[in-house]
């Protein structure tokens, strides 16, 4: 009952466990411009959202607490040694699954 959000293959990925799920964005991330993304689990659903865009979303089936990991890692695997190597501007967690409002009145209020 883990989760984890990652680049992979140029994307941001984000999954969840029990069972294994993992959703990528469409975009791909090589220009070297800042994007403001948001990784959602609302029930069973996980949804990926680039620039207030949502871009991918699936049903996981589980809709059980997600109570692994108990530490959060920024930058890094630990497991693999696979570092991030870029700038983090501001990373935000809700007590709550933001609505689709909610992430594009986010996303519009960024500067640029």
């Amino acid at each position: 009952s883990d989760f984890g959000i990652s680049i992979l293959n140029n994307k941001i990925a984000f999954g969840t466990g029990n069972p294994d799920t993992t959703i990528q964005s469409a975009t791909s991330f090589t220009s070297g411009n800042w994007i403001q993304f948001a990784a959602v689990r609302s029930g069973s659903t996980i949804s990926l959202f680039v620039n207030g865009v949502q871009e991918s979303s699936i049903n996981t089936g589980n809709g059980a607490a997600l109570n692994s990991p108990t530490a959060i890692t920024f930058g890094g695997n630990t497991v693999d040694g696979r570092y991030y190597q870029g700038l983090l501007d501001d990373v935000t967690f809700y007590d709550h699954a933001l609505t689709t409002a909610e992430i594009v009145g986010i996303s519009n209020s960024l500067p640029g």
